[in-house]
């Protein structure tokens, strides 16, 4: 018996005490439009699968929509995932979310009553970075009364709805360089892979590559790449941005010396506003704050916050827009900002903004992106790291 399956036992009648608990801790609230949060390195790509996007909050009917809650540390703790037709609050499946030094679980109860146990899942971690994630899952299908253990069991391999599933990683120079998995179910013989993971000088991944034991290969994943010529709508956006973001900070005539330039976007609106966080204001926050309130303080900087104004490009960002609003994906918008901020990166700021060393230029949706999402896109890992070795990210 693997340990998940173990805490997967001991977790059967413990519902009621688990929600209790991790809802007490519950410090904020988030909503998205689908599922957000995931272990897994690199998930969602590697399983072609949209990630959520964060919402207000649900206006009438919570089919289909997320909602998770964070503690004081802003570490994810608790998990409620809606399915299409939901007809009440309490009908979702819930996650719980355990931290320990070495290791992070997950318990994951059904949607519906009774609350049974339908997966567990353990990370173990070394200093810090995952080594390993293994999952014991079962699917019972409609379940109309109360279940011990041993009958969902035998319900569940009844259906071939029992699954082992372990995936390791190896890291080369401080990066995950391979991913080994291993998947069993339904009492089959286990299925087993490798994925190599590429990137990019930024430390973006680029390309993920499945190697199976009969020699063959397969594209898991591979980052789309973007064209920005200047006959292109998104080229004409862009290479005016480069242009108007400069020339208006220096109408601005700063004169505090900056760390940060961020790109404040909502997702669908392809000028950002221009907030600046200066180095007086970070040395302050960095004697009166610690952790999760830090990380945002710096990162999300509002004030000063400067706004653009460009009527060359208002017809191609005017269609731009409008497509974004029939599609709902704010994907597109933060890719571009993403790339701006990039260039921006290698822009000569002297005579425009008086910089310190360490400045950075990233774009920034503040409801939906954390600090580290956003810097990750145009800021280079050595940097990253620096800044989390002072406790900054």
């Amino acid at each position: 018996m693997t340990k998940q399956e173990e805490r997967w036992r001991q977790a059967f009648g413990a519902y009621d005490t688990l929600r209790a608990r991790v809802q007490n801790q519950v410090a904020r609230w988030e909503w998205a439009d689908d599922e957000r949060y995931d272990p897994r390195p690199f998930y969602f790509e590697r399983s072609k699968l949209r990630r959520g996007q964060v919402i207000p909050g649900p206006e009438d009917d919570l089919g289909g929509l997320w909602q998770y809650g964070f503690d004081g540390a802003d570490r994810l703790i608790y998990t409620r995932g809606y399915p299409a037709r939901a007809l009440h609050e309490d009908q979702c499946l819930e996650e719980f979310t355990l931290y320990t030094d070495a290791l992070v679980e997950w318990i994951r109860f059904a949607q519906y009553q009774p609350k049974i146990p339908v997966r567990v899942a353990h990370q173990m971690r070394k200093r810090g970075q995952p080594e390993a994630y293994s999952a014991f899952t079962i699917e019972l299908g409609p379940v109309l009364g109360e279940l011990t253990a041993d009958q969902a069991l035998a319900q569940a391999a009844a259906q071939n709805g029992i699954a082992h599933y372990h995936e390791s990683y190896v890291y080369r120079d401080g990066r995950l360089e391979r991913i080994k998995v291993r998947h069993e179910w339904g009492g089959g013989a286990p299925f087993l892979h490798e994925e190599v993971l590429r990137y990019d000088k930024l430390g973006r991944v680029t390309y993920i590559e499945g190697h199976y034991p009969d020699g063959s290969t397969q594209t898991i994943y591979q980052r789309p790449q973007r064209s920005y010529g200047v006959g292109t709508q998104t080229g004409r956006i862009y290479q005016r941005l480069l242009e108007i973001i400069p020339r208006r900070l220096a109408e601005a005539r700063v004169r505090d010396k900056v760390y940060c330039l961020a790109l404040i976007h909502d997702g669908m609106q392809t000028l950002p506003r221009l907030a600046l966080g200066l180095e007086r204001t970070r040395d302050a926050l960095a004697r009166q704050r610690a952790g999760a309130g830090l990380k945002y303080a710096l990162w999300q900087p509002t004030d000063p916050v400067y706004e653009l104004d460009d009527p060359v490009t208002a017809g191609d960002r005017a269609i731009f827009e409008q497509q974004l609003a029939f599609s709902g994906d704010t994907g597109p918008v933060r890719e571009l900002l993403s790339d701006v901020a990039l260039a921006l990166m290698d822009h000569k700021w002297k005579g425009v903004l008086s910089t310190t060393k360490d400045f950075v230029v990233f774009a920034a949706n503040y409801a939906q992106d954390s600090p580290e999402e956003a810097l990750s896109a145009s800021v280079p890992d050595r940097q990253l790291d620096e800044f989390r070795k002072k406790g900054w990210l």
